[in-house]
């Protein structure tokens, strides 16, 4: 989900389909936050908060680059029932924005 800091505005709608959602990411734009101060876009912590409570595991990354470091990637372990995670090149390798 890439939509411009609308973040919170979209996960109450999501309530209904996120139990059934393998694999999350979410591109968060605080970074835009950290330019202009506008609370709108200060949406990371309140997406992790929500694919927590719904389950999901966050899978940590580390990136220079602020737009990468606001992406939110996750997994329902539901789904996975101890397989590897390396069927997730996405996750695991590169960001899953798109380029």
């Amino acid at each position: 989900m890439n939509i411009e800091g609308a973040e919170r505005l979209a996960l109450p709608g999501m309530k209904g389909i996120v139990e059934e959602t393998e694999i999350a990411c979410v591109s968060c734009h605080d970074f835009k936050y950290a330019r202009t101060r506008n609370e709108f876009f200060r949406t990371k912590a309140i997406v992790e908060e929500f694919l927590k409570n719904h389950g999901f595991v966050l899978v940590p990354h580390q990136s220079s680059e602020s737009a990468l470091a606001d992406q939110v990637n996750a997994y329902n372990p539901k789904f996975f029932d101890g397989r590897s995670l390396e069927h997730l090149p996405r996750m695991r390798k590169r960001s899953c924005m798109a380029p």
